[in-house]
């Protein structure tokens, strides 16, 4: 099972999901929801693997947009706006792709892949040749790696380099928010601003701060959302 929290507002029926990042929990994407609640149904969730819902199995991205998509289906949830922040971007990037949804802010998404020092892809090729003679690569890896075992590190292995390429974001119609910060070593500027170029109908906001910095900068997520909806609605 997936553990969630639904917020239902009776005045208005417009919802929006929130999909945390790796490694972390809906409670990281509390302060959102608190901003949010006067005025929309929102919904949390802890993906699998994550919080409160256990991992029963290697997931690939799919299985998480799968999850999704069920969930809404039993609380009977139709085109939410979805906001996720870094790989909870990766994932509802790709759950537009298989399912109806309003539109999309992407807080620092891991979208685009980044671009690779000469010592990061000596680290790389050293990490495959050990792994191929067999040698112990436990400590290799990022610390998202190092983390993890079992199912979740072989779920991490399969999400981890998955990445949109320029095809892929091109036939993407949906109206998406990026969010990016200048600080942020995780998901760096400059793939948001490549991500925004091959999109049809996107628009970036930079603000100040690291790959967290939305904690900052809730007020702003606020009228990012309501200016989704406004245009979404007038496009019904």
């Amino acid at each position: 099972m997936m553990y969630y929290e639904y917020y239902q507002n009776e005045a208005n029926d417009n919802t929006v999901i929130l999909i945390h990042g790796w490694g972390s929990s809906s409670k990281s994407l509390s302060l959102i929801k608190d901003e949010l609640i006067d005025s929309y149904n929102v919904l949390l969730m802890d993906l699998k693997g994550f919080g409160k819902s256990k991992l029963n199995k290697v997931y690939h991205l799919d299985d998480y947009c799968f999850d999704i998509k069920s969930l809404l289906d039993k609380l009977k949830i139709e085109n939410p706006i979805g906001i996720g922040h870094s790989f909870g971007g990766k994932v509802l990037m790709r759950y537009q792709e298989l399912f109806p949804i309003k539109g999309l802010l992407l807080i620092a998404p891991s979208v685009i892949k980044p671009r690779f020092s000469l010592i990061k892809k000596i680290k790389i090729l050293i990490y495959k040749l050990f792994k191929k003679i067999g040698v112990n690569i436990s400590s290799f890896g990022s610390a998202d790696y190092r983390k993890t075992k079992g199912d979740l590190r072989k779920t991490f292995l399969n999400v981890v380099n998955y990445y949109f390429d320029k095809k892929r974001l091109n036939n993407i119609d949906k109206l998406i928010y990026l969010v990016g910060f200048k600080e942020d070593k995780e998901v760096k500027v400059y793939q948001l601003k490549k991500a925004k170029k091959q999109l049809k109908q996107a628009k970036l906001f930079i603000y100040e701060g690291d790959h967290f910095g939305y904690f900052y900068h809730v007020k702003s997520i606020r009228l990012l959302v309501d200016d989704i909806k406004r245009i979404t609605c007038n496009d019904i």
